[in-house]
C-alpha cells in the first residue's frame, strides 16, 4: 500500500494525503462500486468527528451519549436522503439508552 510505503520512507506529507478520511473513504472496495455513497460517507464521518471532539457527547467510557448518538443517526439519514423515523415509531426497549 502507498501509505506504507511513505511511512517507511519518512514522507510524512504523502501519508497525510494516503489516510486523510477522504481518502481512504474514496479508496473503500464497497464505496467504490457506489460512488454516489461517498460524499454522504464523507458528511456521516465529519459529524461523527465533530460530535466525539465535544466531551459533553461523551460518556464516561468515550463513548457517543444517547442525546448524541441520536443526532448521528438523525444526520445520517439525512444525508442519505432517508427519513428519520419518528419517536413515536421506535420500540422503547433499552436498546438505545445508555451503557
Amino acid at each position: 500500500m502507498l501509505a506504507s510505503a511513505a511511512v517507511a520512507s519518512g514522507d510524512d506529507s504523502s501519508k497525510a494525503d494516503t489516510t486523510s478520511p477522504e481518502a481512504v473513504l474514496a479508496s473503500l472496495e464497497s464505496l467504490r462500486a457506489r460512488p454516489d455513497l461517498i460524499e454522504p460517507a464523507r458528511g456521516i464521518f465529519r459529524f461523527a468527528q465533530y460530535l466525539l471532539d465535544e466531551e459533553e457527547n461523551l460518556t464516561r467510557t468515550g463513548n457517543l451519549a444517547g442525546t448524541a448518538r441520536e443526532q448521528l443517526r438523525t444526520r445520517t439519514l439525512e444525508l442519505l436522503g432517508l427519513d428519520a423515523p419518528s419517536r413515536s415509531d421506535t420500540s422503547d426497549d433499552g436498546a438505545g439508552g445508555e451503557r
